[in-house]
């Protein structure tokens, strides 16, 4: 994904959930690197991530892509103002 087709986000963000943890991949549109990681799926975890990418990009909107429509990986960032929720389908916002 170019910058151009990005605009507006700080961050692109894909989450493949899981169960008992989610496998995270993170592009800043600027960037050629892509960032992965493994988040537990544990409110504190889901918390202290998404509270490090408010910090880190200055509560920039971040745009966050899921593989499911509703469940409780959704439910737990809909608190989050900064996060701009997508499933495949549609947005979840």
């Amino acid at each position: 994904m170019t910058e151009k087709t990005a605009v507006g986000f700080a961050a692109l963000v894909g989450i493949d959930w899981a169960d008992r943890k989610h496998d995270i991949c993170l592009q800043v549109p600027a960037e050629a690197k892509r960032e992965f990681l493994v988040l537990e799926h544990r409110p504190e975890a889901i918390d202290e991530w998404a509270n490090g990418l408010r910090v880190r990009f200055d509560n920039r909107p971040i745009a966050v892509c899921l593989e499911q429509r509703k469940g409780a990986l959704i439910t737990a960032l809909r608190k989050y103002e900064h996060l701009v929720l997508w499933s495949s389908y549609v947005s979840c916002g």
